[in-house]
């Protein structure tokens, strides 16, 4: 007789329990457990007023192409009390023929998946202080249908998740809608989508995030990032295919403050775009290449920063930049400002900043705006380079590059506004990468002592123990000092060598203020050729720091499918020996 090893007898005994399982959700269709008032789903009619979660617990499945009913319904009625729906699978549905709150008072979560489909009129996620709600969409033909206002956030902690396909439709989308809210929708994958018909606001009246990734979709009429004061909006668009269109205004910081950000090939479009409208502010990042910003009419910068990186490419019919507003430009990659293809106004009464960095072409000539009429009492500033007011091109500075960094260099900033200090690795090793740093150029004969030598001792082992604490490697560190040329406040851009194949999604800046390491918010960080770029107004210590690279955990799973060969292996010949 043939002995089976104790492993096998698990993987049957865990398969067979699997199998079971399986089946009776396939057969279930609608099932009802803890505490669901009225307690049998299948007879609710388009009058019930279902709870899920009012007394105690409570779980409602809808799957096998079956269907439920109901008026308005509450998942998590009460405090400290957890309500969850799931429909799953082509064919099953939940229509309410009123409104729907996941998250009332307690903890409310629903799950769309498979195909299922829900609808109802107004819809709140998290609507009382304390509460949490959470909406999973997900799967081709997964379907939430809203007839009036979704909020993601009304009073409490709101969650939206569409992925793999899931499709939500209402009218006015608000995240983060009353001042103690927290909502955040994640658009994620080709196909899914999220429709509003009308408004879409990012932070309403408090914090609201808005994510769009791996080719996922949003749309709506008109729509505002960081509405009212106190409000703080935050909007990515990220990755070839992911797309946000607006078929009317998008402002980002009407009256509060609002982040918009643009990379790895993401798109946005709308008829007039704003940046820092009323008393409002805005930072607009547009970074890589293919990562697009279409406006088909206006584009105004009113109270905030627009930074156009690494190849990302923005159009508008006309360009307005106002008095304390910055339009900010890396040229490298192709970066480009293109106005009515070229023909139309840029009106300047702010700053237009022309960057290179590190990776720039040396005395290459860039054209990074192209418009027809220039207007405007506002400055243009170069940094790195030199900018031609007459022909509005941008020309790069060669590099003075150090390969000590035991002694400093000097350049005069006349004729010079790059430097590249290049790393000794036979003193410090390797996994710093070089520096390049880009100055503005003076119209006289200005000298500029510079040093820069890689963070060591103290604030090295410092940095590491936070990094440690947080999961995270020390990609690059500097000290830099510069003297005679320069004045803290004035802008410089800092370029570290990261090697290729990072994002700047995946960098953290870190500041050292000469006693304490804190992050450092950058504005406008640009990852791409191998140099992660950034403006400061005053030299210290920087240091880059990433999460563990992707093909770290690769090789953990890579080792785990070689134990599972292995085990496999053991399995088979073990099987050989009891059948001779």
């Amino acid at each position: 007789m043939i002995t089976q090893p104790y492993y096998l007898r698990f993987l049957i005994i865990f398969s067979t329990l699997f199998l079971c399982d399986h089946s009776a959700s396939v057969i279930a269709a609608i099932t009802a457990s803890g505490d669901v008032n009225p307690s049998d789903p299948s007879t609710w009619t388009n009058a019930t007023t279902p709870y899920i979660g009012q007394i105690s617990n409570g779980i409602v499945k809808v799957d096998a192409g079956s269907g439920i009913l109901s008026n308005e319904a509450f998942i998590g009625y009460s405090s400290g009390r957890t309500g969850e729906v799931t429909v799953d699978g082509d064919g099953s549905t939940w229509t309410n023929s009123s409104q729907l709150v996941v998250g009332y008072y307690g903890n409310g979560t629903l799950k769309i998946t498979g195909g299922g489909a829900v609808s109802d009129t107004e819809v709140s996620i998290s609507s009382s202080l304390k509460s949490v709600g959470m909406v999973t969409v997900d799967g081709t033909n997964s379907k939430w249908t809203n007839s009036s206002i979704l909020d993601v956030g009304l009073y409490g902690n709101g969650t939206l998740i569409i992925t793999g396909g899931g499709a939500v439709s209402n009218t006015t989308g608000y995240i983060g809608y009353f001042s103690s809210s927290v909502g955040t929708v994640t658009v994620d994958g080709t196909n899914s989508k999220w429709t509003n018909s009308f408004y879409l606001e990012v932070g309403f009246s408090n914090k609201g995030t808005l994510k769009i990734t791996g080719g996922g979709t949003v749309s709506d009429t008109s729509a505002d990032i960081g509405y009212s004061l106190g409000s703080v909006g935050t909007a990515t668009v990220d990755g070839i295919g992911s797309k946000w269109t607006n078929s009317s205004v998008l402002c980002v910081g009407w009256i509060g403050k609002g982040t918009l950000n643009i990379t790895g090939g993401g798109t946005v479009s709308d008829t007039y775009g704003d940046i820092g409208f009323h008393s409002g502010s805005g930072t607009v990042m547009v970074d890589g290449n293919n990562s697009k910003w279409t406006n088909s009419s206006d584009l105004c910068v009113g109270n905030g920063m627009l930074h156009i990186t690494g190849g990302g490419a923005v159009t508008a019919a006309n360009t307005i930049i106002n008095g304390k507003s910055l339009l900010a430009m890396d040229v490298g990659n192709g970066s480009l400002l293109t106005v009515n293809n070229g023909s139309g106004t840029i009106t300047n009464s702010g700053t237009v900043r022309i960057l290179a960095g590190a990776g720039a072409t040396a005395g290459k000539a860039y054209t990074p705006i192209s418009a027809g009429t220039w207007s405007g009492t506002g400055i243009y500033q170069a940094i790195g380079g030199k900018w031609n007011a007459t022909d509005h091109t941008f020309t790069a500075s060669f590099v003075q590059a150090t390969f000590s960094t035991l002694m400093p260099i000097t350049i005069n900033l006349k004729d010079t506004q790059r430097v590249l200090a290049v790393l000794n690795s036979t003193q410090y090793g390797t996994g710093y990468g070089d520096l390049g740093v880009s100055f503005a150029p003076t119209t006289t004969d200005t000298l500029l002592d510079f040093n820069a030598t890689p963070i060591s001792g103290l604030p090295l082992t410092d940095l590491q123990t936070i990094l440690n604490a947080n999961n995270q490697t020390l990609l690059s560190g500097w000290q830099v000092t510069a003297t005679g040329g320069y004045t803290t406040g004035d802008p410089a851009y800092l370029s570290f060598d990261v090697g290729a194949g990072r994002s700047a999604n995946d960098i953290t800046v870190w500041h050292y203020d000469g006693a304490a390491w804190s992050q450092y918010d950058t504005t406008d960080l640009t990852c791409n050729g191998g140099y992660a770029s950034f403006t400061v107004t005053g030299f210290s210590g920087y240091a880059l720091t990433a999460v563990p690279e992707p093909g770290t955990l690769i090789l953990l799973a890579s080792g785990f499918l070689i134990m599972l060969v292995y085990l496999q292996r053991r399995l088979i010949n073990r099987r050989s020996v009891n059948t001779v």
